[in-house]
């Protein structure tokens, strides 16, 4: 277990299981999300806000993935039956 001002997360994000009694807490991976390449996304899963089991990697891009940079602010949400996943990231490439 790790207390908060060990963790290392960018963004963070606390999505709340209340069947479980935990709480999980997803956040950029990098140091400086704006300086080059992206690593994605890491959960931390806690009981009491405080100390945290982690990381677990959620997010990782495959190199066809359409973006390498830049991952940030994702984002967890239960809809219709599951759980929805919402981040933001920079995209070069011209549609």
């Amino acid at each position: 277990m790790k207390p908060n001002q060990e963790v290392q997360i960018r963004d963070p994000f606390i999505y709340v299981d209340r069947k479980e009694n935990k709480y999980y807490m997803y956040g950029s991976t990098d140091q400086n999300i704006w300086g080059g390449k992206g690593t994605g996304f890491d959960v931390w899963i806690g009981n009491d806000l405080e100390n945290w089991v982690g990381p677990y990697p959620v997010f990782r891009p495959d190199l066809n993935f359409y973006s390498d940079e830049n991952f940030w602010a994702p984002e967890v949400h239960y809809y219709q039956g599951g759980l929805l996943y919402v981040c933001h990231l920079f995209i070069k490439r011209k549609w």
